[in-house]
């Protein structure tokens, strides 16, 4: 399955990507920056600021979004501060239970296959910081397109 992987990331080095939402592949540029916006606002903002945007149209919320070019050709989209939110498109995005009952979502990124234990995704959720917490694993497989 294809879709929009969003995560949480930073370029600090002690900080870990953790899962924040799958979106519809379907979904356009525009319709994801929207909600990458809608998406940090609900995370980050004061309830005061929940407030203030509750008057404005998503679109008008102080977030910006920026493009990218990845290398590959394909676009990352990313929004908000230290950390950010950063969309990409992926491919054969997929749950898989591990034998001690953890789950693990495995995806392709630019030909790269990842995986992102369970804890990352719900970790973040839950308040705690995503620091220290590492990918189960990332290997590259030629073979993959």
């Amino acid at each position: 399955m294809k879709g929009w992987l969003v995560k949480w990331t930073s370029p600090d080095s002690g900080y870990e990507e953790a899962v924040a939402t799958v979106l519809s592949a379907r979904l356009g540029v525009r319709s994801v920056e929207r909600r990458l916006k809608e998406l940090y606002a609900d995370v980050t903002a004061s309830i005061q600021e929940k407030l203030d945007y509750a008057h404005w149209k998503p679109a008008q919320l102080r977030f910006r979004t920026r493009l990218s070019r990845l290398k590959d050709g394909r676009v990352a989209i990313d929004c908000g501060h230290n950390p950010f939110l950063e969309a990409r498109l992926v491919s054969d995005l997929r749950i898989e239970p591990t034998e001690s009952g953890v789950y693990v979502l495995h995806y392709v990124d630019g030909g790269r296959e990842m995986s992102i234990v369970e804890m990352q995704i719900h970790l973040f959720r839950a308040g705690v910081t995503a620091s220290g917490l590492t990918r189960l694993g990332e290997s590259t497989n030629s073979s993959l397109g």
